[in-house]
């Protein structure tokens, strides 16, 4: 009588399976994943710009004129407005630079988002548009303030409403 061997575990080939399956998946996911947390990046800069922007609002609603830097608009100096990735955030002539640190992943690496107000010199009464880095078109009569730099921050990490 013989006896039947119980066979345990996996075969080789079938690890190298499950090891080329696991190797594919993380190819994909890890480009998406770095994409999901530059873009959250920009989003935390969004957000640390909406203060600077209500305070270059608040501005020109008093005074009829644009800040010239952060002390007229009654933001902290550049270099203390920081967040997890944002270096500063800087008002010049009403415009708003936030610039992202050197700590960063290579696609924000010492890149600025750039928050241009566009202004309606014709009408007192009317609010300030914002326009991100180079896009936007702005209604007739606006004019916009400022200029983007060649490191502004690559348009498809923009959100939504910017691109």
């Amino acid at each position: 009588m013989r006896t039947r061997r119980i066979r345990r575990g996996f075969t080789l080939i079938e690890l190298m399976i499950v090891v080329a399956v696991i190797g594919i998946l993380a190819a994909v996911a890890l480009p998406a994943y770095q994409n999901y947390v530059t873009r959250a990046r920009v989003g935390e800069a969004f957000a640390l710009a909406h203060v600077a922007q209500r305070a270059v609002a608040d501005y020109y609603d008093r005074w009829g004129r644009l800040p010239p830097d952060n002390l007229a608009a009654g933001l902290p100096r550049p270099e203390t407005a920081r967040g997890a990735g944002v270096a500063s955030i800087t008002v010049k002539e009403g415009a708003i630079e936030v610039r992202f640190g050197p700590t960063l992943a290579s696609d924000l690496r010492d890149r600025i988002l750039y928050m241009r107000p566009a202004i309606n010199r014709s009408s007192a009464s009317a609010s300030i548009l914002w326009v991100c880095s180079s896009t936007g078109s702005v209604p007739e009569g606006y004019e916009v303030i400022g200029r983007v730099g060649t490191d502004a921050v690559a348009q498809h990490f923009m959100p939504g409403t910017c691109r």
